[in-house]
Parts: C-alpha cells; sequence; structure tokens
C-alpha cells in the first residue's frame, strides 16, 4: 500500500487506520534529496510497522536522518530509543529530553496501578538527540524542516515546518487540527496557561499542508483551520477539544 500524500510526504504510521501499530499517532516521512526525516514515531517500543511502510513506499530506511519529535507523549514517542539504536537522531525540545530522560512516570509522578496511566508509565527511558532551538532549521536537501516552540498540548510541544521551494506545510502533533480543534488534557499533562501563546508562532506561515498527529490532515489550506484555532483562543473562547483519535 503506497501512502505518499503530497509531494515529499508520505503517511508511513497510524493505529487509528491500522496502518502501523495500536495506539500510533500518525508518523509522516518527509523525503529530501540528501536525506529523509519521520515525524513522530509511534506508541510502539519497536516501530517495525512504521519502518515496513516506509519500504512498501520505495523508500531506504537507511536514509532516515532524523525523526522530528512533536511531543514526548507515549503515543508519539515509543519508538524513539530503537530509532536512536538504528543511528537516527531524534530531535526534540529541552523540555522533551527531561521528560524522555526520566521516563513519563517518574516526570508526572504516576501511579502504575492506574489503568488509565499504564501507557505513560511504558513509555521507553531514551532522549533527545538535538535540542532544537526555536526557528532552527534542518536542510534534508531540496527542502527544509523549522522547528517551533508551540507549548500548549504538552509543555514540550514543537511543531515542524516544512519549506519545499516556498510550499510550506505544517507537522503540529497534537496541538492543532482540522477545523480549528485543539487537544487539551489534564493540567498534568497539558500547558494550559502557554497555550495561547504556544500557538502564536503558527500564525502567518502560509501553510498549505495541515499534518497532525491524528484525525484527519489536510492538504491545502491548512493555514484556515489553524487561524481559526488561533482567532477562537485570543477572543478569549476555548477552540473544539479533539473528540477521539
Amino acid at each position: 500500500m503506497h501512502m505518499k500524500i503530497k509531494d515529499r510526504v508520505y503517511w508511513v504510521g497510524s493505529g487509528a487506520v491500522g496502518l502501523s501499530s495500536p495506539g500510533d499517532c500518525h508518523t509522516y516521512l518527509i523525503e529530501g534529496n540528501d536525506a529523509y526525516a519521520l515525524v513522530d514515531c509511534g506508541m510502539a517500543s519497536d516501530p517495525k510497522r512504521i519502518l515496513a511502510q516506509v519500504e512498501m513506499d520505495g523508500l531506504d530506511v537507511s536514509r532516515i536522518r532524523y525523526c522530528f519529535l512533536t511531543h514526548s507523549h507515549f503515543d508519539h514517542a515509543g519508538g524513539c530509543e530503537t530509532l536512536r539504536r538504528m543511528g537516527v537522531q531524534i530531535v526534540g525540545s529541552a523540555k522533551a529530553d527531561e521528560i524522555l530522560r526520566a521516563g513519563a512516570q517518574k516526570y508526572y509522578h504516576l501511579d502504575p496501578c492506574v489503568s488509565d496511566f499504564a501507557p505513560w508509565c511504558k513509555l521507553p527511558i531514551s532522549k533527545i538527540d538535538i535540542v532544537a532551538k526555536h526557528g532552527q532549521v534542518f536542510d534534508l536537501g531540496g527542502v527544509t524542516v523549522e522547528a517551533l516552540e508551540t507549548p500548549g498540548h504538552s509543555p514540550d510541544s514543537m511543531c515542524f515546518i516544512m519549506d519545499d521551494v516556498g510550499e510550506r506545510n505544517a507537522f503540529t502533533g497534537d496541538q492543532v487540527f482540522y477545523r480549528g480543534m485543539i487537544n487539551v488534557l489534564a493540567p498534568q499533562f497539558s500547558d494550559h496557561a502557554h497555550f495561547v501563546e504556544g500557538m502564536l508562532p503558527l500564525r502567518g506561515q502560509r501553510i498549505k499542508g495541515l499534518f497532525p498527529g491524528h484525525l484527519i490532515w489536510v492538504v491545502d489550506g491548512g493555514q484556515v483551520h489553524i487561524d481559526s484555532a488561533i482567532d477562537t483562543l485570543l477572543r478569549g473562547q476555548m477552540p473544539m477539544n479533539k473528540p477521539f483519535s
């Protein structure tokens, strides 16, 4: 099954549609001329089904240089350590590095006996190889990716803006979705105080494709969906919270 959804963008993982392991967020691959990059790596500690999908798309797994981690929640970061052992560099925020090194159970003070916390407690210990600065740009050859600090859905959230000769696509993790939806969790997992501030770097980005960590993605007009969420927040109102994965 070939899952190229836009020039240089492949959909290579999603537990919701059976593309990869149950519980996985959407995982994307950005195809550069010199190297590839994944965006997030799902819940499974061994992302073999994601890597198998990469190969099914006719792409060479050995060319994956980076995994751009939007945040360290269990459904997005489970495969980090396996990818690191393959030589893939995990790129994310300083806060994501802190959480991955400590482990979600310790960082969030979770009781492993509480069933809702079980997936969090199983997140493998790992680390960020490249702590990205706000505005830092990564060159994949013919396409660049800019890291933006966007706390809100989580304290460690980053969004990544792909620029392909002026065509700009946003990989937003769980920060913002189709129709301007957002995803706010309990206070220990989301950064409620900085949600509005964290959305502002996405203003005026001229985004065409909007590729979030769950739900549907859009290949054109992505900025409209982002601006809808920002405008609602600036009016002092809450956008619709993502209802399901």
